[in-house]
């Protein structure tokens, strides 16, 4: 654990051998050279190591062994971030003995992001964890309300933002109408930053749309008085949803809120159903594919990203790929308006058996944080 905290804060080295001008030389190879000080800016960070006694004793659960632990370290001091180390056995405990569920739940709670690692990945060889760090350091920073990168974006006058509307079935019932939901809004400048989130109380599925509404009227709210909207002002909302409510037109809903908010202002409103799924191929014959070095093709009839096709008077087809988040260096499936409110959901059904657990303290001191990452 010591020698992988120190490569994460100072880097690791890996040589490789090159051939110049008929000199052989080593020179450095590694993707996480300059560890995670240096590649943040960061001024001597400080890393304190905390022992978990159940190591030792094994005479209680280790689910109370790291949740007493981290009472403790709390009870001393209230760090930046917490990297909790998990024995693969204990990973993979169910949700009320998991001693990363249960870390995790504590810390959030006192306003701490939390980071979890499993025990056999510190003994990655140095060539898989330069990887491992880079995305660790990424997310990490991130979570320390870190900017990470922005795409290229000429920013513009109008204040533009992308707004992700998603929702989490907490109870598992198999009756509809006993399900309880939250709804999750999370907010993104247009170059991509991430500038919030917000969950819902909990509810019904007849009481979601009332609740939706309620909960992006306050969002909105909030947006306006931290962007200070003036009367008059051209302010762009685009809205994005992964998929459609049974019996229930979110988009009006949203529609309806933004109305009601802007009143004051020239909104420029869109309502976006991302989906990898849908009733529509679109094909270019102008797009003849590459070669491969198998010699096949890839590509071929593919539209380029960016084609928009009119499929009526207010609707249209964007053909698009995603990548970039800030939970790794990996490309992810859907845009983070999407992905972010999955990775929430996720988590919030499973913290809600913890016992003791409250997501009220998301909203208020970690609302700017990508705590879920």
């Amino acid at each position: 654990m010591e020698n992988f905290l120190k490569a994460f804060r100072d880097g690791i080295s890996i040589k490789k051998k090159v051939f110049q001008d008929g000199i052989e030389y080593w020179e450095e190879n590694s993707k996480y050279s300059g560890g995670f000080a240096k590649i943040f800016g960061l001024v001597n960070p400080k890393l304190t190591l905390r022992q978990i006694p159940w190591l030792n004793s094994k005479q209680k659960p280790p689910a109370v062994a790291y949740r007493e632990a981290v009472a403790q370290v709390l009870e001393k001091t209230m760090p930046d971030a917490a990297i909790v180390i998990l024995l693969d056995e204990h990973a993979r405990l169910p949700d009320p003995e998991n001693p990363y569920l249960q870390s995790k739940a504590l810390l959030l709670m006192a306003g701490i992001p939390v980071q979890g690692i499993r025990a056999s990945t510190l003994g990655q060889s140095r060539y898989s964890l330069q990887y491992t760090l880079q995305n660790l350091s990424v997310a990490l920073y991130a979570k320390m309300n870190g900017l990470p990168w922005t795409v290229d974006h000429d920013l513009t006058i109008s204040d533009e933002l992308v707004i992700g509307i998603g929702n989490c079935e907490l109870s598992g019932s198999r009756f509809f109408e006993r399900q309880r939901f939250v709804g999750i809004t999370t907010v993104f400048r247009g170059d991509g930053n991430y500038l919030l989130g917000n969950l819902s109380q909990e509810c019904s599925y007849s009481e979601y749309p009332n609740i939706l509404k309620t909960s992006t009227v306050s969002i909105l709210q909030d947006i306006k008085r931290r962007n200070g909207w003036q009367a008059g002002d051209t302010v762009r909302l685009v809205f994005h949803a992964a998929r459609p409510f049974k019996n229930l037109d979110v988009a009006d809903i949203v529609a309806q809120c933004v109305a009601e908010v802007g009143e004051e202002q020239n909104i420029e409103f869109a309502f976006l159903t991302v989906s990898h799924e849908h009733p529509f191929t679109l094909l270019d014959n102008s797009q003849q594919g590459i070669v491969m070095k198998d010699g096949a093709k890839k590509g071929q009839l593919a539209p380029q990203r960016g084609i928009i096709v009119q499929l009526g008077r207010y609707t249209r087809l964007l053909c698009t790929n995603t990548s970039l988040s800030w939970r790794s260096l990996l490309p992810a499936s859907n845009p983070v308006t999407i992905y972010y409110s999955e990775l929430i959901a996720e988590l919030l059904a499973r913290l809600r058996n913890i016992r003791d657990w409250s997501p009220a303290l998301l909203n208020i001191k970690l609302r700017a944080s990508k705590w879920f990452l």
